[in-house]
């Protein structure tokens, strides 16, 4: 983690890796040591890396996503845009896992997932057609803004296979509501 009020003076461009850790180039010694990236702090991801210039305003900037059904094999590595933080029942995600069910006839198809800067994983609520999982996303799915985890599983009693894991991303909105 970031030590509370870490700030680097003059600002420095910071890189991300996949894992997590920051990195800023230029910068010596301790200050140079990667730090696991805390919730505060995930606002880069690899989408930005390359681009220079104002990366926050790439970040106000970023676009919901609506995708088509998504095969469960082709979400490895992938990063998919669940809604702007707040949002509620405005998206859904569509992930074809039949294939699972071939590998495991009769399991029950779910999703895990862990929200941005949390790491306990929760179940979201989802139904189930013909092999195609629908993530109606919620207002708990997107109660802060940033990058999460999620996977799908096929579940038939203690069996249980896992899909790949893939990255969810939760693009930066306002919350809450003032009197």
């Amino acid at each position: 983690m970031l030590p509370e009020g870490f700030c680097v003076s003059p600002p420095v461009p910071a890189i991300v890796s996949r894992s997590g850790f920051w990195f800023f180039p230029g910068l010596s010694g301790a200050a140079a040591s990667a730090c696991f990236c805390s919730s505060e702090f995930q606002v880069l991801s690899s989408e930005f890396f390359g681009k220079g210039g104002d990366w926050v305003s790439e970040v106000l900037r970023e676009e919901d996503q609506e995708y088509d059904v998504i095969d469960v094999e082709d979400l490895a590595g992938r990063i998919v845009r669940i809604g702007r933080a707040g949002e509620h029942q405005t998206q859904d995600v569509r992930i074809d896992a039949s294939s699972m069910l071939d590998a495991l006839p009769g399991a029950a198809l779910q999703i895990a997932a862990v929200r941005p800067g949390e790491t306990a994983v929760y179940l979201p609520e989802v139904t189930v057609a013909d092999g195609v999982i629908t993530w109606v996303i919620t207002e708990a799915d997107t109660a802060k803004h940033g990058t999460g985890w999620a996977e799908v599983r096929a579940v038939l009693g203690e069996q249980v296979k896992k899909g790949p894991l893939f990255r969810t991303r939760v693009i930066y909105g306002l919350t809450g509501v003032s009197p």
